[in-house]
């Protein structure tokens, strides 16, 4: 699970940004982190497993909403850049309008993958060992308007890193 969604802070969300300023340079700390991500479709009901499983079987794969936990492996030079978190490409994701002010960093987002949307997000580093944040997105999933929150939040947990992040 870790090898295939590289510091997923959103699971549905992609971040993919170059950022001006050096506002958040030096967040966070090289090393191990925890990640945290809570997805929510407001409006769209809680799915069974068993009706999950008829729906995969027909080739519909319904967005996951639980709570996921991933690790991550934040090099220096990612710590020293003027970059946030960086997300997977799933849903092929683009930042515009990125706003820097001290350990925090939002900016909008428009998705022309899997889901088709728009939104923001923010993050804030409380302190070099940890951050959180939120995105919204509105659009299109599988044909039907959706709305997607993402919680998330990230923990560092050691200097070391396992060999297979």
């Amino acid at each position: 699970m870790r090898r295939n969604l590289r510091f997923q802070v959103l699971a549905a969300v992609a971040l993919a940004s170059a950022m001006s300023g050096a506002a958040l340079a030096e967040h966070g700390k090289a090393g191990e982190w925890d990640i945290t991500v809570k997805n929510e479709f407001p409006g769209m009901p809680e799915t069974s497993p068993a009706e999950r499983e008829r729906l995969l079987q027909q080739g519909i794969q319904m967005p996951d909403t639980r709570t996921r936990h991933y690790s991550y492996c934040m090099t220096a030079e990612q710590v020293a850049s003027d970059q946030p978190p960086v997300l997977s490409d799933r849903n092929k994701c683009a930042v515009s309008n990125p706003r820097i002010q001290g350990q925090s960093f939002s900016a909008d987002i428009t998705c022309a993958g899997l889901m088709k949307g728009a939104g923001g997000i923010s993050l804030t580093y409380d302190k070099p060992e940890h951050y959180s944040g939120s995105a919204r997105v509105e659009g299109m999933l599988y044909g039907q308007e959706v709305e997607m929150i993402s919680k998330f939040d990230g923990t560092w947990t050691s200097p070391t890193c396992d060999k297979d992040d």
